[in-house]
């Protein structure tokens, strides 16, 4: 994978614990320094069946962009299922609990699920005033 491909730069990874040969692998379709300009990380699910050697995206029922980057995610594993939970830089949750085959809105009004300021490069000054007054006081 390079950066010309689909998510090149990557923020998580997983195993399937029921094949190691399926991936999942969430990130922006676009570079950090290209977020502000555009107001969009692009950010999208992976899921490759053969070690990483070929990928495609995983996308039924999440919007048709996901604009804040995917910084928050994990992979929980019971009986037979995979369920798979992406929180992004602008608030929103989304779930599949069936290996990213189908998605849903979890919370879409969280405060930001971030690595440090990214959630800022997605919002103007006063949204960003709105959040991070929020994220102080807890309301």
């Amino acid at each position: 994978m390079t950066r010309a491909d689909r998510i090149g730069y990557p923020d998580a990874m997983f195993i399937d614990p029921r094949d190691e040969n399926v991936l999942y692998l969430g990130g922006p379709g676009n570079a950090p320094r290209e977020w502000g300009a555009k107001r969009s990380a692009d950010a999208t699910v992976l899921r490759s069946r053969d070690g990483g050697a070929t990928w495609d995206e995983i996308r039924n029922g999440l919007p048709a962009e996901v604009i804040g980057n995917i910084e928050g995610m994990g992979l929980y594993h019971w009986a037979d299922q995979v369920m798979l939970l992406a929180g992004t830089a602008t608030g929103e949750t989304y779930a599949s609990e069936d290996g990213g085959e189908h998605w849903y809105t979890v919370a879409d009004d969280l405060p930001p699920i971030s690595k440090g300021g990214h959630y800022r490069w997605f919002l103007q000054v006063d949204e960003r005033e709105k959040v991070e007054d929020r994220m102080r006081t807890g309301t």
